[in-house]
């Protein structure tokens, strides 16, 4: 009686314990917000101070534009 129990116990315990480490451990869904920002002003980026998934508060400022050439441009 005992081992009528103890075979099929026996046979999952070698079936569940595998050593394929090919294989991923879990499986689902990514999801991510995208937010593009964009200037008021157009020109070259001198500085961006700001790192992928950082929090920010609001009316921070994070980055400077050269704007040399459209102040030229006003003043024509």
């Amino acid at each position: 009686m005992k081992l009528r129990y103890l075979i099929p116990i026996i046979g999952l315990l070698a079936t569940a314990c595998n050593n394929d480490k090919n294989k991923s451990d879990a499986y689902g869904t990514f999801e991510a917000t995208e937010v593009t920002i964009s200037s008021e002003a157009n020109g070259k980026i001198i500085s961006f101070c700001i790192e992928e998934g950082q929090r920010l508060p609001a009316d921070t400022i994070i980055g400077q534009i050269d704007t040399l050439d459209l102040s030229l441009k006003r003043q024509l």
